[in-house]
C-alpha cells in the first residue's frame, strides 16, 4: 500500500498574495517537478484573480474547509471553464481533508473522465488509499501517459510493490525514469535504488549516485542519506567519509531516522568525525524516538555500559525491548541477559530464556551458547543437556570460543552425549587456539593426564601457562605444581612460588596450602615462619582440615 506520507497527498495552500493562493500536490521533503501540477497551478492562479468565490474559498481553505467547500460549489457553476476546474478539484480536496472521499472521488470522476490529467491522478491517489489498487493503477497511467511525473512516479511504486498490478522490478524502472527525467525528486531516489541493488537493471552504483546526487540536491533527504552511504562505502564514488558525513547531516537535519541513525553512529566510532558519544546519543534518540530498531538498540548500549550517559539499567532495558521487538537478535540476546541478571528488570530466568531463544533462532552465537547454558543448568527451563549439545554445536561450528569450550566439556564429561575425550580435546583445542583461557586449562589437563591424547607435560605445561597468564587460578596452580615436581619443566622451586602466590591470592586452598609449606621449609623463598602461619590461618577460615593438623603441629 502506498501511504499517505509515501506518495504524500499533501495540499499546500500558499497564499502568493491577498488575492491568490496556490495549491500544489508535492513528494514528501523535496521540491517535486511534475508539468501537470505546475499547469494547474497557473489555472489556480487565473481562477483566483477571476472568481470572487474561488479567491475566498482559497483563502480560509487551510483553516475551515467546510466553509470553503460552498464558495468552491458556487464556482462549479461559473461558464468559465478554468474557474470551474479549479473549483472542481478544490472542492474535492475539501472533502478530502474532512475525509469524505467519496464526494472527493465524485467531484473528481467527471473531470478525470474527460482526460484532466490532474484529476486523474488524484483519482488515483484516493483510490489507492481505500485500497481499490487495480483502479488505482489505471487512474495513474492516465495521468502518466499524459506526462504527469507525479503520476509515473506513483506508477512506479505500484509495479515495484505489486499493488494493482503484477510485481514488475523493469516496468517500476521505465516509469521512474520517465519521472526522474522530468526531475521528480522521489522517482530519482527510487530510481538509485533500484541500480543500487540491480532491481530491473543490471546493478551500477555510478549511475544510482547520479540519480541519487540529482534528488539529494533537490532536498529529499532520503536520497541524501543514500549519496552518503555510496560515499561511505566506496560505491560508485571515490570513498570520501567527510563528503558522506555532510550529507548525512543534511537529511538528519530534515529529521530522516535513517540518517540520524547512520551519522550518531559516526560519531560513536569517531568515523568522518571525531568520537562524540554525547552527539551519538542524542541522535541516536532522534532516530530511536522514530523507530529506528538499529538506533534502539545501540541506546539500550549506550545505558547499558554507561557510554556518554550515567549507566541506568532501567533505561538500557526499555531500548533493548523496542529494539527486540522489532526482531533485532543483539537486542533480544542484552534483554535477555538482562533478565538472567536482573539487571533493571526483576530476575526471570523464563523470561530470559524467551528472548535467547528468539535470538539463537536468527543465528545469533552469544544467545545459542547462553540458551544452552540455561538448558545445561536447568535455568528457565527443564534441564535438558542434548538440548544443551545441539545449542552448544550450532554456536561451536560458527566459531564461537565460549561456545566450543562448553561443547569439549560435555564430551569431557558426558552430559547430553557420550563421553568421549577426544572429541572434547578437539573442542577444547579449538577454543584455546582463540584464547579462551579455560579451554586452555583444561587442555593442558588432558596433556597431563593424557585423556584424549598422549600423555605429554610439556604440552601441558604449555597450555597451562597460557591459561595461568590470563588468571585462572587453577590453571597457577597446576603450573606451579609442574616446577615444583619439574613435570614437563626443569624443576624450579622460585617459579613454583610464584605461581602458588598466585593462585593463593585468588583464594585457591591447595595453592594457599603448598604455599605455606614453602615458606615453612624454605623451599623457593627464604624460610618465613610468621608468612607460613598467615597463609595457614587464611586456609583455616575457609575451613580446610589440612589448617588444623598444621596449627596443631606447630
Amino acid at each position: 500500500m502506498m501511504k499517505r506520507t509515501t506518495i504524500n497527498v499533501l495540499l499546500r495552500v500558499v497564499l502568493l498574495t491577498t488575492m491568490t493562493f496556490v495549491m500544489s500536490i508535492q513528494t514528501a521533503g523535496a521540491q517535486t517537478k511534475d508539468p501537470v501540477d505546475e499547469a494547474f497551478m497557473a489555472d489556480v492562479e487565473k481562477a483566483s484573480l477571476q472568481n470572487e468565490d474561488v479567491r475566498k474559498g482559497g483563502r480560509i481553505f487551510g483553516m475551515a474547509p467546510k466553509v470553503a467547500i460552498p464558495l468552491f460549489e458556487k464556482a462549479i457553476n461559473s461558464s468559465d471553464p478554468t474557474v470551474r476546474r479549479v473549483a472542481i478539484i478544490s472542492a474535492a480536496l475539501c472533502y478530502d481533508t474532512l475525509k469524505d472521499y467519496q464526494k472527493a472521488m465524485q467531484l473528481l470522476l467527471k473531470l478525470a473522465r474527460q482526460g484532466d490529467a490532474y484529476a486523474q491522478r488524484l483519482l488515483g491517489i484516493f483510490y489507492n488509499e481505500q485500497k481499490d489498487y487495480q483502479k488505482a493503477v489505471q487512474w495513474f497511467t492516465k495521468a502518466a501517459k499524459q506526462g504527469s511525473s507525479g503520476a509515473q512516479f506513483n506508477l512506479g511504486v505500484c509495479y515495484y510493490n505489486g499493488e494493482g498490478v503484477a510485481k514488475d522490478y523493469q516496468k517500476a524502472v521505465q516509469w521512474y525514469t520517465k519521472a526522474a527525467e522530468q526531475g521528480h525528486d522521489g522517482a530519482q531516489n527510487n530510481l538509485g535504488n533500484r541500480y543500487c541493488h540491480g532491481e530491473g537493471v543490471a546493478k551500477d552504483y555510478q549511475k544510482a549516485v547520479h540519480w541519487y546526487t540529482k534528488s539529494a540536491e533537490q532536498g529529499n533527504a532520503d536520497a541524501q542519506n543514500n549519496l552518503a552511504l555510496r560515499y561511505w562505502n566506496g560505491e560508485g564514488v571515490a570513498k570520501d567519509y567527510q563528503k558522506a558525513v555532510q550529507w548525512f547531516t543534511k537529511a538528519a537535519e530534515q529529521g530522516n531516522a535513517n540518517a540520524q541513525f547512520n551519522l550518531a553512529y559516526r560519531f560513536y566510532k569517531g568515523e568522518g568525525v571525531a568520537k562524540d558519544y554525547l552527539k551519538a546519543i542524542q541522535l541516536f534518540t532522534k532516530a530511536a524516538e522514530q523507530g529506528i530498531a538499529g538506533a534502539q538498540y545501540c541506546l539500550g548500549n549506550h545505558y547499558y555500559k554507561g557510554e556518554g550517559v550515567t549507566k541506568d539499567y532501567q533505561k538500557a532495558v526499555q531500548w533493548y525491548t523496542k529494539a527486540a521487538e522489532q526482531g533485532i537478535a543483539s537486542a533480544q540476546f542484552y534483554l535477555a541477559l538482562c533478565y538472567s541478571k536482573g539487571e533493571g528488570v526483576t530476575k526471570d530466568y523464563q523470561k530470559a530464556v524467551q528472548w535467547y531463544t528468539k535470538a539463537a533462532e536468527q543465528g545469533d552465537i552469544d544467545a545459542q551458547n547462553n540458551l544452552a547454558l540455561c538448558y545445561t543448568n536447568g535455568e528457565g527451563v527443564a534441564k535438558d543437556y542434548q538440548k544443551a549439545v545441539q545449542l552448544f554445536t550450532k554456536a561451536a561450528d560458527k566459531g564461537d570460543a565460549s561456545a566450543q569450550f562448553n561443547l569439549a566439556f560435555r564430551y569431557y564429561k558426558g552430559q547430553g552425549v557420550t563421553k568421549d575425550y577426544q572429541k572434547a580435546v578437539q573442542w577444547f583445542t579449538k577454543a584455546a587456539g582463540q584464547g579462551n583461557a579455560k579451554a586452555q586449562l583444561h587442555l593442558g589437563e588432558c596433556y597431563y593426564f593424557g585423556r584424549g591424547v598422549a600423555e605429554d607435560y610439556q604440552k601441558a605445561v604449555q597450555w597451562y601457562t597460557k591459561s595461568a597468564e590470563q588468571g585462572i587460578a587453577e590453571a597457577q596452580y597446576q603450573l606451579a605444581s609442574c616446577y615444583d615436581m619439574g613435570d614437563g619443566v626443569p624443576e624450579d622451586a622460585k617459579m613454583a612460588v610464584k605461581w602458588y602466590t598466585k593462585a593463593a591470592e585468588q583464594g585457591h586452598m591447595d595453592a594457599m596450602y603448598f604455599l605455606a609449606v614453602c615458606y615453612e621449609k624454605g623451599t623457593g623463598v627464604t624460610k618465613d615462619m610468621q608468612k607460613a602461619r598467615e597463609w595457614i590461618n587464611k586456609l583455616s577460615a575457609k575451613g580446610d582440615g589440612r589448617a588444623k593438623i598444621w596449627l596443631d603441629k606447630h
